[in-house]
This record gives C-alpha cells, sequence and structure tokens, in this order.
C-alpha cells in the first residue's frame, strides 16, 4: 500500500516495514519495522503519525521517524483504516 503525506513524500508499507521516500520516490529517507506481523492498511494522520492496521486486529501509531506512540486491540481482523484531518480514527 501507498500514502502520500501532507508535504508530498511517500510513505509506502511493505511486508513488514514502513517506508518514507523523497517526492518523486527516488530516495528512500528512513524505514522501521512494524511492531505486528501481517500488516492490511495505513494512513498518515493529520499531525504526520503512521496508522496501521493488521489481520489480527491491532491498529499500531508511530511518529514519522517509527517511534511506537501508542496501540489498541479491537479484537477483529482488519482489512483497512483511515484518520479524518481532525485525527479520528
Amino acid at each position: 500500500a501507498k500514502g502520500i503525506a501532507g508535504d508530498g513524500s511517500l510513505w509506502v508499507l511493505e511486508e513488514v516495514h514502513v517506508s518514507h521516500y523523497n517526492k518523486d520516490g527516488s530516495q528512500r529517507l528512513l524505514s522501521w519495522d512494524l511492531p505486528h506481523w501481517s500488516p492490511r492498511g495505513f494512513d498518515i494522520g493529520p499531525n504526520g503519525d503512521v496508522y496501521v492496521s493488521y489481520a489480527t486486529g491491532e491498529v499500531s501509531v508511530q511518529t514519522s521517524d517509527g517511534e511506537l506512540v501508542r496501540e489498541w486491540s479491537l479484537g477483529a481482523e482488519l482489512a483497512a483504516i483511515a484518520v479524518d484531518p481532525q485525527g479520528f480514527v
């Protein structure tokens, strides 16, 4: 899955990690491993945090530098996640 941040940079959800690329995708700026397996979807929040949903029902939130901010479980398989401009999931 891919996403475009407010500054135009590219975020990519890969098998077990998230990567951040410059605007034209030619240079990876950073990458980090995810705290859970089986990521299904992700979105970039209004403050730049990265929200990831997992097949196991977990949701994790990392800063744009990959630091884990919080996580929770919904107890059901998730396919996608979306965050609105006010930061509501």
